[in-house]
């Protein structure tokens, strides 16, 4: 609550359209508190709809599965690109099934490019950067 409440008064706004938790794990999925609070605080109009961001860590397949089959989540964001389809297609047949949506919109910077050549096949990314994966397949 008082997170929201923070983000609302640097927003400058009194309502967030989409307020999505970011990469939790099966406790807070498995958490009534963490729900009947943002269920709170949409019947408050502080926030519109809530939703779900899962990213390239261990173990984010179930957490979005088990959202999209337990919870009421307007949104579930994850990665989904040519190098990284799963977990994204599991998600999409149980959404497919309970009838969600869910949001694709960002590729996890596998392909990143620009102007200056910074990034080229030579460049060597951190061992734990998951823009290893292209290394992993053979881009």
């Amino acid at each position: 609550m008082r997170a929201t409440d923070a983000a609302l008064k640097r927003l400058k706004t009194d309502r967030i359209d989409l307020l999505q938790l970011h990469n939790i794990r099966m406790e807070q999925v498995y958490d009534d508190a963490v729900w009947t609070t943002l269920e709170k605080l949409k019947a408050s109009g502080k926030i519109r709809y809530y939703g779900v961001a899962l990213g390239p860590a261990v173990g984010w397949l179930y957490e979005g599965v088990n959202c999209i089959r337990e919870r009421d989540i307007t949104s579930l964001q994850h990665i989904y690109n040519m190098l990284e389809q799963h977990p994204g297609l599991a998600m999409h047949d149980a959404a497919t099934e309970s009838r969600e949506g869910h949001d694709v919109p960002h590729s996890g910077h596998a392909f990143i490019r620009n102007a200056r050549g910074q990034i080229h096949p030579e460049t060597v990314f951190p061992p734990n950067d998951h823009r290893n994966i292209a290394r992993a397949v053979g881009c």
